[in-house]
């Protein structure tokens, strides 16, 4: 998609996807062929949803807590527009099947597992913020 879509082509040395792209690739056409086309949609509702909401929240810390930030955008009619989407985020959740969030909730529980044991020690951006700094006495 990259070499068509972007003038400087494919990058040096890359004949073809990567093995995590493959297997990302595969794990979604099994469940696509294996799981009910509702369930994956509400799923992927779910995740798209609090991703938002997410964001919106985010929107509202920022603010607050960092005021002077340089930003890139101003989200009109703050506060009322990241109330607002989170509400509605809220209200469409609460309307999907009690499954959907039920799994939703277990996939949350695995990935913070994941993170807390495996993650935060491998992390590149945490090893670096570790290293010291030369530019700092």
């Amino acid at each position: 998609m990259r070499a068509a879509a972007h003038p400087a082509g494919r990058p040096a040395g890359r004949r073809r996807a990567s093995v995590r792209s493959e297997a990302v690739a595969v794990a979604v056409a099994l469940l696509a062929g294996l799981l009910p086309i509702h369930f994956l949609a509400e799923m992927t509702s779910i995740g798209t949803l609090v991703a938002f909401l997410v964001v919106s929240v985010g929107v509202i810390v920022l603010r607050r807590t960092a005021p002077d930030l340089p930003r890139g955008f101003r989200v009109p009619g703050y506060p009322v527009t990241p109330i607002l989407s989170i509400a509605g985020c809220l209200w469409i959740v609460v309307g999907l099947r009690p499954v959907t969030i039920a799994v939703f909730a277990i996939w949350v529980a695995a990935v913070l597992v994941w993170y807390f044991t495996f993650g935060i020690r491998h992390s590149r951006l945490g090893a670096a913020a570790t290293e010291p700094r030369e530019d700092v006495l």
